[in-house]
């Protein structure tokens, strides 16, 4: 099923887990008009393998995890395909603002060593490993994250 687009530069939030309607409902009042919120069934447990080809940069993912502790799954759809970040919901204006202009990219963070709140690693390139050096403008890379 072909991803809608989201509404003017806002980045879409897609919901692929549909256990907790409250849990959901709470995550998308949070965001506000900084998203694009998808509640659409058919994407129930869609695997990330099955987005790969969107005609998208990025998208962010309501998974089960994102909608218990508000820490999004974005995916890269453009450059470093298949590279996830977990962004907690307190920076998705942020970084949906910066990867929307194209004026960052998901590398860029994860070069940049960004983090959720809890210190875990929270990105990583389609093999499984880090996403290694970044190639090009590095714009977080050389500032570090806020």
């Amino acid at each position: 099923m072909p991803l809608p687009q989201p509404n003017g530069l806002t980045s879409l939030v897609v919901r692929t887990d549909f256990s907790d309607d409250t849990a959901w409902d709470a995550l998308c009042a949070v965001l506000g008009t900084a998203a694009t919120c998808v509640n659409d069934p058919g994407y129930d447990g869609v695997e990330i393998g099955e987005l790969l080809g969107e005609d998208l940069h990025h998208v962010f993912l309501a998974d089960a995890r994102a909608q218990r502790e508000h820490l999004l799954l974005a995916l890269d759809l453009a450059d470093l395909v298949g590279a996830v970040l977990r962004v907690p919901v307190d920076r998705f204006a942020e970084v949906s603002a910066h990867l929307s202009s194209g004026a960052v990219d998901l590398e860029d963070y994860l070069c940049a060593g960004f983090s959720p709140p809890s210190g875990r690693p929270s990105g990583t390139s389609p093999g499984g490993g880090s996403a290694g050096p970044r190639r090009g403008r590095g714009i977080l890379g050389r500032r570090g994250p806020r």
